[in-house]
């Protein structure tokens, strides 16, 4: 059967009748379709694991700056103390004010609240481990300080500046938080 290669499915006359000649187009039209759906499907793959990614950074993001605040509010909370046992005052409202209420426990508190198990960044981890510990070594001195208080250790100890290693650690802290967050924006 004669037919004008214009009338075929190729520009070129191969010796292809028109079935044959549809069988490769639908064919080659099957690849195609097969290889633009894998790229689609890769594409969005690739984009999930992105997203994934950057709620991922934004949540270790998040963490980092919730244990920075409250090592803030403890360095405030610290503060608030020592300035008590400084006042210009008598011994006893000093002494009631400074054991006013019992400190420290609400960032004790939600520092433990930290799911540490479930953090999957060493680093995080050791900030939550950081701050509990630091919280803890301020409820030490303030407990020490309420046991000593009528007594001279307890003068001295007053006098001493006896926060200021966990207001120390707690700056130190606050940096390592910084920095931890700086890196997370670099990823």
């Amino acid at each position: 059967m004669a037919y004008e290669i214009g009338q075929t499915c190729m520009l070129i006359n191969i010796g292809l009748s028109r079935s044959e000649c549809a069988s490769w187009v639908q064919a080659w039209g099957a690849i195609t379709a097969l290889a633009v759906a894998g790229a689609i499907a890769v594409a969005q793959i690739s984009a999930t694991r992105a997203h994934a990614a950057e709620v991922e950074r934004d949540k270790q993001r998040a963490l980092i700056e919730v244990i920075a605040t409250l090592a803030r509010l403890l360095v405030l909370e610290i503060e608030s103390r020592a300035a008590v046992l400084t006042m210009e005052t008598d011994e006893q409202t000093r002494k009631s004010s400074f054991l006013a209420k019992e400190p420290f426990g609400d960032v004790y508190d939600a520092a433990k609240a930290i799911p540490i198990h479930e953090l999957p960044d060493v680093e995080i981890v050791r900030l939550a481990f950081g701050l509990r510990r630091l919280t803890a070594l301020a409820i030490n001195v303030f407990e020490r300080l309420v046991a000593e208080y009528d007594t001279q250790t307890g003068v001295f100890l007053r006098a001493a500046q006896p926060f200021s290693t966990a207001v120390m650690g707690l700056e130190g802290l606050i940096d390592s938080c910084k920095k931890a967050s700086v890196a997370r924006e670099a990823r």
